[in-house]
């Protein structure tokens, strides 16, 4: 049952409650001396990762439903569709909006 309704996300928490169990402890910087992982739009510049994590494509909208801004890591692939290459860079990307009740943020 837990197969079929988490599917492979069972593993990563697997993993992180086995970690807790047996009081594994570990060393994660912040970006940029992480050497793991970053997650844009939140870490705003590369720094030394190796990876980025793909879960992550925030579009905000306002009230009308106007896209004022957009993210997703999957449109900065560096290549083709079918191609096995992967990033070559990471461009700067612009901040989201700040922060507007009027705009419906």
């Amino acid at each position: 049952v837990i197969k079929r309704i988490f599917g492979w996300v069972r593993d990563m928490y697997a993993w992180d409650f086995a970690a807790v169990r047996v009081q594994l402890t570990s060393h994660y910087p912040p970006v940029p001396f992480n050497k793991l992982m970053v997650q844009p739009p939140a870490d705003v510049r590369l720094g030394q990762a190796c990876l980025m994590h793909y879960t992550w494509g925030p579009v905000i909208s306002d009230k009308t439903g106007a896209v004022l801004w957009r993210f997703d890591k999957r449109n900065f692939r560096g290549a083709a569709e079918r191609s096995t290459s992967y990033f070559t860079a990471l461009a700067e990307q612009a901040l989201p909006p700040a922060w507007d009740p009027d705009a419906g943020l």
